[in-house]
């Protein structure tokens, strides 16, 4: 079809990461219903990142990345003498992973998935608030068609999020007073559309 999928092959790639921060800014304690922030002193931000793309055929592209994300508090200590120094920073999870198909059908249709897991992690400075890790993960499909009449491209397509309408935690209101941290996903979301492009000849 007009996707352009790649020849047959493998590839792949590393990367490494580390991070330092001085006078890190961070979000504070809800006061009143409003975020404030406050300094954290240092951070190390350090990780790595694994990607591999295989194309066993010319209409078959397979993906999967892996990131490890170790974010810490190196220099940070409350004003009531607190230390926090060592601890994970919040509303990063330390695993993370994401696998991909796309794949082209006949008659130009295509079929794009995707399937994310993330690891537990925490939404407090003082890591006592624990958010628990996707389990099984989420996947997401995608199913459209790539075609041409007259001058007129038409690529509609339907989509579907959270395919096994799981029930998990998609992001979360860090240092939450009284524990108000959680902020779950959208369930099963199913959509539809349509990109329309005009080719023009000289």
């Amino acid at each position: 079809g007009a996707r352009g999928y790649p020849t047959p092959g493998v590839s792949y790639s590393v990367a490494l990461f580390l991070g330092r921060v001085t006078d890190a800014i961070v979000q504070g304690p809800e006061v009143g219903g409003r975020a404030f922030f406050r300094n954290a002193g240092k951070t190390h931000n350090d990780g790595a990142e694994i990607g591999l793309t295989a194309t066993p055929t010319a209409g078959l592209t397979l993906r999967g990345a892996y990131t490890y994300a170790r974010y810490r508090f190196a220099e940070y200590q409350l004003a009531d003498g607190t230390s926090l120094n060592g601890n994970r920073l919040p509303g990063v999870p330390e695993h993370f992973w994401r696998f991909g198909l796309r794949t082209s059908l006949p008659s130009d249709l295509y079929l794009d998935a995707d399937h994310t897991i993330s690891s537990s992690m925490l939404a407090d400075d003082a890591n006592t608030i624990w958010v628990d890790a996707w389990s099984a993960g989420v996947t997401n499909l995608r199913l459209g068609w790539d075609g041409q009449a007259g001058s007129v491209q038409l690529a509609p397509f339907l989509g579907v999020n959270n395919l096994w309408d799981r029930r998990y935690i998609g992001s979360v209101t860090l240092n939450g007073i009284g524990g108000r941290v959680f902020e779950p996903a959208p369930r099963r979301v199913v959509y539809v559309g349509t990109e329309i492009g005009y080719r023009t000849t000289s």
